[in-house]
């Protein structure tokens, strides 16, 4: 039912266009117009607030839907705001849509040109800055993000008094130390990382040299890059994102703003805004109802795509595409009436370890179904406990679009290239071996990761396929040294090639143990039913026996089965962070024991068992 309407709503919406575009109520807008003309087919506007301003002069007595045909690449040297004031009336709509034939883009990017070699190596390039970009956090080459130069400090530094980072004695060093940002680590690291104080540098010229890394030396006006394997800068598409915001649609609580329809366009290189925060987006509605984006594309964000919410009432987003963004593809918050359907996410909460490609928060009612999400980031949907939201059809590769909508499933978001290294490397030393740990980057480059390589300071290397990675958490790194520090750097490949090595760890040193021990029990183990398993949620031991967890075996009685859990969470589990599982085939029955033990280096250790009332 809902889709033989779609399909007659879709219908009715390709006539209405026809219509307009041969009406003299129409506006068409381009690139080549001018403000100064009427605004038709022949004689177009050359910006959106123009546009609007003239369709704010019609809508208080609108007798059918108001058209405005884009066409071209519109850069904005500003968001286009729309208020209550900008409302349909008498239930008909203001279209803002694509000419017939065309693919206009909204754009808060500078195309970057005139690229050169740095040196005889061939391997820095740089190119003059565009006319009118005062600065940028974000910078795509052929739609695949480039990330900004970034190292580990030699040593850790304090705080200032306000939380600001200190300046190390080393700051003198830096060409522009107004630009260099010192970071802590990330919140997911481990092991190696205990401070909480700065322990990266990021944004230097220094640090220039690894591949798919840029700098923006505002003052030279020049902007660095080293290519990555296969980039050829001459004929390279660079792109430096300037706004944060490209299009605010605002109502107030006693205004609300209604009745608009955005077909057919694309909104695209909207840069990270000032204070890092992924949650602004480039598109962003509040205080409004009757909305809707249709077969939209949300493309190379600093931060999120799209933000509905608070207050976003009766609004449809169908058959979007929302791709390369560091924040969530689409954030709906305290919402009510908001339909999602057969919208592709791709690459998007890559700027963040536990993102989400949907993030539902907040009370109200929001259907999601026939949405497609790949590759996953850590999570396809973050649905707040308190919001009802109805998911149909899939939220994975080549699962949820409907056939209507399988070109979406295609479509490029960006040129192939080899990954981005992984984030948030840690490791720990134990008797002449590390364990090492990442999280593995969302931009996998547009395949696969297949395999990682890990490199020790030492010379040690062991690879690993992308799959045991994935099941384990963790690579074993052993023929080390002991009593001599080490740093480990980890590098993803993919069909294209092996990408940069991230940041190294910080050092640590192997130490020979004389009494290693299996650990003691799980401190507690909470076990219940759940569909399709059983529910175990596992406190690690107060001691590991000098040497770390690594696994945990689970087993019941009477039956005996017996089932090996691994993987991150495995390693990340803590005294307030209990490790939570559902073990798919494992029968807790009325009158069983579940035993759970913990794995180290040594082997099983004691049991903490369970038994289940009958």
């Amino acid at each position: 039912m809902v889709q033989g309407m779609r399909r007659i709503l879709q219908a009715a919406f390709a006539v209405a266009a026809a219509a307009a575009a041969t009406a003299q109520g129409a506006l068409w807008v381009s690139p080549s117009g001018n403000d100064g003309n009427p605004g038709t087919e022949e004689q177009p506007l050359r910006s959106l607030e123009r546009a609007r301003d003239l369709v704010r002069a019609r809508s208080a007595s609108m007798t059918d839907d108001l058209t405005v045909f884009v066409e071209g690449t519109l850069r904005l040297d500003h968001p286009l705001e729309l208020g209550p004031e900008d409302s349909a009336s008498n239930g008909f709509n203001i279209i803002y849509t694509s000419a017939p034939g065309a693919h206009p883009a909204l754009s808060g990017g500078f195309p970057v040109t005139g690229w050169a070699p740095v040196g005889r190596s061939g391997t820095l390039w740089s190119a003059p800055a565009p006319a009118g970009l005062a600065d940028t956090r974000t910078l795509f080459v052929n739609g695949a993000p480039a990330q900004r130069t970034r190292a580990r400090l030699l040593s850790v530094f304090s705080h200032a008094a306000a939380g600001a980072a200190q300046a190390p004695p080393a700051q003198g060093l830096w060409r522009n130390p107004a630009d260099v940002e010192f970071l802590p680590e990330g919140p997911g690291e481990l092991w190696t990382e205990p401070s909480k104080a700065p322990a990266f540098v990021e944004n230097a010229f220094e640090l220039l040299g690894k591949p798919g890394e840029w700098y923006f030396d505002r003052a030279a006006r020049r902007i660095y890059y080293t290519p990555r394997p296969g980039e050829d800068m001459a004929s390279s598409d660079v792109e430096a994102a300037s706004l944060a915001a490209l299009l605010v649609v605002r109502g107030t609580e006693e205004h609300p703003l209604s009745g608009l329809i955005f077909k057919g366009l694309r909104f695209e290189y909207a840069d990270r805004p000032t204070g890092g925060s992924l949650s602004a987006a480039a598109v962003s509605c509040s205080h409004a109802s009757a909305l809707q984006f249709v077969e939209d594309e949300f493309l190379f964000m600093g931060a999120a795509g799209l933000r509905l919410g608070p207050a976003v009432t009766d609004c449809v987003v169908e058959g979007c595409l929302v791709a390369q963004t560091s924040g969530a593809g689409l954030s709906i918050e305290a919402c009510s009436g908001v339909h999602v359907e057969n919208c592709r996410f791709a690459y998007t909460a890559t700027g963040e370890r536990a993102g989400a490609a949907l993030r539902l928060r907040g009370p109200g009612a929001v259907t999601v179904e026939h949405c497609q999400v790949d590759p996953r980031p850590a999570e396809g949907l973050s649905n707040d406990p308190d919001l009802p939201a109805s998911l149909s059809g899939g939220l994975g590769p080549g699962e949820g679009l409907t056939p209507d909508f399988a070109a979406l499933a295609a479509a490029p978001v960006g040129e192939r290239t080899t990954p981005s290294p992984p984030r948030e490397v840690s490791a720990l030393a134990e008797d002449e071996v590390a364990y090492v740990t990442w999280e593995p980057n969302a931009q996998d480059g547009g395949s696969p990761v297949t395999g990682y390589t890990v490199s020790a300071s030492s010379g040690a290397r062991v690879t690993v396929s992308a799959a045991d990675f994935a099941a384990r958490g963790y690579v074993r790194v052993g023929g080390l040294e002991n009593d001599r520090a080490v740093t480990l750097t980890v590098a993803a490949t993919n069909a294209q090639g092996t990408g940069a090595a991230s940041a190294e760890t910080a050092p640590l040193t192997p130490t020979h143990r004389r009494r290693v021990k299996p650990p003691r029990a799980p401190k507690t183990v909470v076990v219940s039913t759940a569909p399709g398993g059983t529910r175990v949620s596992i406190t690690p031991p107060t001691s590991n026996g000098g040497s770390l967890v690594v696994a945990y075996e689970v087993s019941t009685q009477p039956g005996g089965g017996l089932v090996r859990l691994e993987g991150p969470d495995v390693l990340r589990a803590d005294a307030t962070h209990p490790l939570v599982r559902v073990i798919p085939g494992l029968e807790a029955r009325p009158g069983s024991s579940v035993s759970v033990s913990a794995v180290n280096a040594e082997g099983a250790g004691g049991a903490t068992v369970v038994r289940l009332k009958p």
